[in-house]
């Protein structure tokens, strides 16, 4: 029995850590990285650096961060202020949201990827420099539409097993 009450108080302390540490770091997330990542526009988008091609990828890769924060933090947020994870709400916002957290977060990766292979590139003289711009808009356009592709699947295999719980109520399980 005392065993059972010491396990019992144990869980409920990592649950009142657990929550003011979700209080404190998603808001400070929020704040300063968006800080960080609208400093680092501001710097990239100076006109010296705005006509090169690593500049302008990580221009796009600060934008993707911003949303990537503020999609994965909302759900966190509105999970404990609500008790309610966004996720079970509908089927819909389900795979909606799996879907566009794990396309910004592949986006970023790959977008990483792309700046080495242009630097790459650049430092073997392959890419003409006068041309910049288009070359930057089209394979980031081509990156974002094969992520989009890929990550299709989440709208088919999420949120297919739905069980009864004991209120009558359908429980969505996540496929993840």
């Amino acid at each position: 029995m005392f065993i059972l009450n010491l396990n019992m108080d144990q869980n409920m302390w990592h649950s009142v850590i657990r929550l003011k540490l979700v209080q404190i770091f998603y808001p400070c997330l929020m704040i300063f990285g968006t800080i960080g990542n609208i400093l680092c526009l501001k710097i990239l988008l100076r006109k010296r650096f705005r006509r090169q091609s690593t500049c302008q990828y990580l221009c796009v890769l600060a934008v993707i961060d911003i949303l990537f924060i503020y999609t994965r933090s909302t759900r966190y947020l509105y999970r404990y202020i609500y008790n309610v994870d966004l996720r079970n709400t509908s089927l819909w916002i389900c795979r909606t949201f799996i879907f566009f957290s794990s396309t910004l977060s592949h986006l970023a990766s790959w977008i990483l990827v792309i700046v080495s292979f242009d630097r790459y590139l650049i430092i073997k003289n392959l890419f003409l420099r006068r041309h910049v711009g288009w070359r930057v808009i089209k394979s980031t356009c081509i990156l974002i539409l094969i992520i989009c592709i890929i990550n299709l699947h989440y709208f088919r295999i999420l949120g297919k097993s739905k069980k009864k719980n004991f209120h009558n109520y359908f429980k969505i399980f996540y496929i993840l």
